[in-house]
């Protein structure tokens, strides 16, 4: 009777956790002759349902999307751009796009990261 209730209590402090219902049949338990009954019910005590985790950013935007961005602008073009027939892109100069538009846009300004993500 009394571990069952400090877990019900332990349990029913964690922040993060939401209780649907707690029945505490330990104080309820009788012993019978029929092992199969206490073998096929369920596990006395809470039940417990932990909900998703929250995004703090719900519109983060993906890689995909930052690189869209970063070539459709007309500042970002002498250093990367699309190709004329608009299939792919051409990094044109490596240096200034290290320099200049990936500390901007990314948190990770460096050349072989940004490659890798392709």
């Amino acid at each position: 009777g009394g571990a069952t209730d400090m877990n019900a209590f332990m349990l029913n402090m964690n922040p993060h956790s939401t209780l649907l219902s707690s029945s505490n049949t330990s104080s309820n338990n009788t012993t019978t002759g029929n092992k199969s009954s206490s073998s096929n019910s369920p596990p006395a005590g809470p039940l417990l349902l932990i909900p998703p985790k929250k995004s703090k950013n719900k519109h983060k935007q993906t890689f995909a999307m930052k690189l869209m961005n970063i070539l459709s602008l007309k500042e970002c073009q002498s250093s990367i751009r699309w190709m004329p027939n608009g299939r792919s892109f051409c990094i044109v100069d490596s240096k200034v796009l290290v320099e200049k538009v990936l500390p901007v846009y990314f948190k990770e300004a460096k050349y072989t990261s940004f490659t890798r993500k392709l």
